[in-house]
This record gives C-alpha cells, structure tokens and sequence, in this order.
C-alpha cells in the first residue's frame, strides 16, 4: 500500500475505484494524478466531461470516477474550473504533483491517455477553425467543408456522398487536420503530378 500527497489531501493507493474495463485504473489516487497529468501535458483547458468520456470508452478510468476526481482537484487546489466552457486547468501544485507521481502510472496508460486527450484537444481547436454543413439538394446528400480564418473562408469542399455516414466519416476526417486537406489540395492544385 502506498501513501500519495497531492496538496495537502493524502491518498491511499489500493483498488478503490470501479473499473472501467481490463486494464483499467483501479485506484483514485491514480485517476487523479492521471487527470493531473494529462492536462498538465496538453496545456490546455479539457473538458471535463469529455475527458471523463473518453477516459471511459477507451477503459482507461469509469466515467463517474473521473467525475469525481476532477471535483476532488478543484476542492484541493490541483485544479481550476472555467464554468463558462466547462473547462478544467491544471495549478502549478497540479501540475508539479503530476509530475512528481506520474511513474506511479502504468507506462501504457499514461501515454494512450495523454494521446487521447491531445487528439482530443486538437480537434476542439479545429472544430472552431472549421464550418461544416450536410445539406441535401435534388435528392442527393453533400457535405461542405470550410477552413476558415478570422472568420473568412480559406477553404471551401462541397462533395457528394452516399448518406449520413460516408458525411460523418469525411467530417471526421476533416476535423482530425483541416490544414493537412488545405495544403494537400494546394499541392495538388499546384504541382506537376
């Protein structure tokens, strides 16, 4: 059994939290230096419950157990809370208790989730750089796709799809790098291939 300090709240590591699969985080004290050190690493606000989400689908930590850490952070000073955007950031304590404690953490983990969270990050930021529309004319289904800068359109894709799925998975695509389609396009415009 171990004894963990983050600020002046001191944690047990044992298997006190509720499984989110195999493999899974199984003690609060982990959950919470995880948190720590995930959005120590991204520097950035996360969302928290789009952290906990994905932490739970990927069986990384339960969803309600995220929850509740993230709320135990903020209470001991680890974290700070925007309200306006549902957003969490990491305090200097946070961040140096994260640092301190992170080999506590399976390798594995510790890596999928920071990955997870910077992908997750990501796609925010482009979500707001982007506009993307399904429409549907003359029976046919299109999905536009606009990169746009303070507010102007670098970049406008209509194409034509089968249906609503083919739509989400180019809409996907697109938000994981609309700057990759951008220059991309350019490239191909450009060059003499």
């Amino acid at each position: 059994m171990y004894y963990i300090t983050i600020s002046k709240d001191v944690y047990v590591l044992e298997s006190n939290a509720i499984s989110a699969g195999v493999g899974s985080l199984i003690s609060t004290a982990e959950i919470k230096v995880l948190i720590c050190y995930v959005i120590s690493g991204v520097n950035s606000p996360v969302p928290g419950k789009q952290l906990a989400n994905l932490l739970n689908i990927e069986g990384i930590a339960n969803y309600f157990e995220v929850m509740e850490a993230l709320e135990a952070l903020l209470n001991s000073g680890n974290l700070t809370y925007n309200e306006a955007d549902d957003t969490y950031f990491v305090t200097k304590s946070g961040a140096a208790a994260a640092e301190t404690l992170k080999t506590i953490l399976p390798f594995t983990i510790k890596e999928k989730a920071f990955a997870l969270t910077a992908k997750m990050i990501a796609r925010l930021k482009n979500a707001k750089d982007t506009r993307i529309e399904t429409v549907k004319e003359n029976g046919f289904t299109y999905i536009i796709c606009s990169a746009v800068e303070n507010g102007v359109d670098l970049m406008s894709v209509k194409l034509m799809v089968t249906d609503e799925t083919q739509a989400q998975a180019i809409k996907e695509r697109f938000l994981d790098n609309p700057s990759l389609v951008y220059t991309g396009l350019v490239d191909l415009l450009t060059t003499d291939k």
